[in-house]
């Protein structure tokens, strides 16, 4: 009589649920010795990132690609998403007073010629593969210090969406001592979103087919006011009929604002009425070089621009400017020596609204103020303590003071020098500026410091 309660196996049965057990434990046993032995390379890696200090190269190396993708941006814009020009691609020569630029050709004959997004994010990620290479200089910062990196090939491929995303395949073997560790995949993310800015260009083109002998400067103006940019444009040839498209990105990464660069030919014939012009005065505010000012006195600078009836205001507004000339004018009287940035805005009837900025440093000396020696560029070297006195040629037996805001370093007040130790976060080429102040007045001076 069987008991409530119990079941009863058979041999056979009791033998499949043995097996199934031990398949089990040794499953349970395989994946505890992977996951062992995996959180111990893991632990391994960490430890000789701390030993050998990789974190201070995985830093270098990013903020090397950072600024390498920077400057293919900058290289590749100008030549209007271009880093080598194709051999069957027609390119216009542009020169002036101020520059020489080659710059593909986006529309002529009604045909319209833009590289793809695609295209371009190449372009961009060989030149800052070249920009790479200068900058992390065989390591040489790192073989001081007792490492030696062995190199792989350097592959950067770049991503352009809401930001810009940089991935690098690097692949580096570091050695110190009896410590070996490997680095192989570094990214940076750029806050700069070209894809937008692609997509407009592109979209002026959709309307440029539709009225193939007209310049629409109004549509570049439209752009540039809607993705907050500037827009400049020249015009070349009898008719003005070789124009050059220049848009100012006002991002300011690392340094000055990227400007992307294109070429139009329009197939203008030359009329027999000089004053038929082919091109409506579009609002525009022509671009503005540094006001340098060094003389003291009253000094005045004319906005020039294209369009009518345009009223004129500066942001901040303690800069003078006539609201209907745009003729700006400034009193040393009024400001200090200094390094200043203003806005000129102009507005029309029609509700247009347009902008530039314009830098004036003003570093006026009536006599009396210091006199900073030139210091021109100089070179630090990392790990190596740098040291340079600023001199006041006028010197005479009267206090000075020594100022400076450059995040690099401290002066002395006194004396005005310059002592510290450059570390690998430094490296680089560094715009510093030194200010020295009697009982008269105060001056100053910027040079550039590489740090290699």
């Amino acid at each position: 009589m069987q008991k409530r309660g119990q079941i009863k196996l058979s041999s056979d049965r009791r033998g499949q649920i043995t097996v199934f057990i031990i398949v089990g434990i040794v499953m349970i046993t395989a994946i505890s010795i992977i996951i062992y032995f995996n959180n111990l390379k893991a632990t391994d890696e960490i430890k000789n990132k701390e030993v050998l200090g990789t974190n201070f190269i995985t830093t270098f190396v990013d903020n090397c690609l950072e600024r390498s993708a920077i400057e293919g941006m900058r290289m590749v814009f100008s030549q209007g998403g271009y880093y080598e020009f194709p051999a069957d691609l027609e390119v216009f020569n542009f020169s002036d007073e101020e520059k020489t630029l080659q710059v593909p050709i986006y529309f002529k004959n009604e045909e319209v010629s833009v590289p793809s997004l695609d295209y371009i994010e190449n372009e961009v990620a060989k030149a800052a593969e070249k920009e790479l290479v200068n900058c992390v200089s065989n390591f040489e910062s790192f073989e001081k210090e007792g490492f030696a990196i062995n190199t792989g090939e350097a592959k950067v491929k770049v991503d352009f969406a809401e930001k810009t995303l940089v991935v690098l395949e690097y692949p580096l073997t570091i050695k110190k001592g009896n410590q070996e560790g490997r680095l192989d995949k570094f990214d940076v993310t750029i806050l700069f979103n070209f894809k937008n800015k692609y997509t407009a260009i592109t979209n002026y083109f959709i309307e440029q087919k539709k009225e193939p002998d007209s310049f629409l400067a109004g549509e570049f103006s439209d752009i540039a006011y809607e993705n907050n940019h500037q827009f400049w444009f020249t015009q070349k040839g009898f008719n003005g009929e070789n124009i050059l498209i220049e848009f100012v990105y006002n991002e300011k990464l690392k340094s000055d604002p990227l400007v992307y660069s294109f070429g139009l030919i329009y197939d203008w014939i030359k009329v027999e009425e000089p004053e038929i012009i082919p091109v409506p005065l579009i609002p525009a505010i022509m671009k503005m070089e540094t006001w340098n000012i060094t003389e003291p006195g009253i000094h005045t600078l004319q906005v020039e621009t294209t369009g009518e009836n345009l009223t004129f205001y500066t942001e901040p507004d303690i800069l003078p400017i006539d609201s209907k000339s745009g003729l700006i004018t400034l009193d040393t009287n009024e400001f200090g020596n200094d390094e200043y940035l203003f806005y000129v805005i102009a507005f029309n009837e029609e509700g247009i609204i347009i902008e530039s900025h314009v830098y004036i440093n003003i570093n006026i000396n009536p006599g009396n103020y210091p006199i900073i020696k030139p210091i021109g560029k100089l070179t630090a070297k990392v790990g190596e303590e740098f040291h340079y006195k600023v001199d006041i040629s006028n010197k005479k037996e009267e206090i000075y003071l020594f100022t400076s805001k450059s995040y690099l370093f401290d002066i002395d007040k006194k004396t005005g020098e310059i002592n510290f130790t450059p570390t690998k976060e430094d490296l680089g080429l560094h715009s510093v500026r030194v200010d020295v102040e009697n009982e008269y007045g105060r001056t100053w001076q910027r040079w550039e410091l590489e740090v290699k």
